[in-house]
């Protein structure tokens, strides 16, 4: 299950300046910010508002129009496969 970053105190491996700096470290471009990170993969909010996904394996196309779409196909989607595949 995805756990995108947060901005409180104490966020721990969930601070986003944590997971921004961690994903630069790997070579995520600096055009964007990550916000989440899954297995060595970032999702990333674009200038443009887009959503785009970083893979450590190489180039991808994918992204979203915006964090909304994300959290529906790729947040939630992605909790809901889990509670399938648990059930």
């Amino acid at each position: 299950m995805f756990e995108p970053a947060i901005v409180i105190p104490e966020a721990g491996y969930l601070d986003l300046a944590t997971v921004a700096r961690e994903a630069s470290e790997q070579g995520v471009e600096r055009d964007g910010i990550a916000f989440c990170e899954d297995n060595g993969d970032y999702y990333c909010l674009a200038p443009d508002g887009s959503v785009k996904f970083w893979s450590h394996d190489g180039a991808t196309n994918e992204q979203w129009s915006n964090p909304g779409t994300w959290i529906v196909e790729v947040w939630i989607g992605e909790s809901e496969e889990s509670d399938a595949d648990s059930g």
